[in-house]
């Protein structure tokens, strides 16, 4: 196999292996506890300072396709409620990642 041909193969095959990934820790979340979607008031709203410096790190980890950077980021994230006029950019955010959506996130993320 060339070297090309093995670039065009993980370029192929790269976005499954994610989404299994995804669906794999998807699936193990009841296992271990971890709850998604709930509203958890106990929770600290997250200052908006840290919340543009989490985007900002994300912007920063996009560039290098840092994906388990990205996710230990997002995962830190879910100590803190998201202020509400940031869900849906957050969300949005969210999304792109699962996709491995890089310009899509990038534009999220833009200013």
């Amino acid at each position: 196999m060339t070297r090309e041909e093995a670039i065009a193969e993980i370029k192929e095959k790269t976005p499954k292996l994610l989404a299994d990934y995804r669906a794999l820790a998807e699936s193990l979340k009841p296992v271990l506890g971890i709850t998604d979607g709930e509203e958890d008031t106990d929770k600290p709203e997250m200052d908006p300072e840290e919340l543009k410096e989490l985007y900002e790190a994300v912007l920063e980890f996009a560039e290098g396709y840092d994906l388990d950077s990205i996710d230990m980021l997002l995962q830190q994230a879910k100590d803190y409620r998201i202020p509400d006029a940031e869900k849906e950019r957050f969300t949005q955010m969210e999304k792109k990642v699962r996709d491995s959506d890089w310009d899509g996130l990038k534009e999220v993320l833009s200013d």
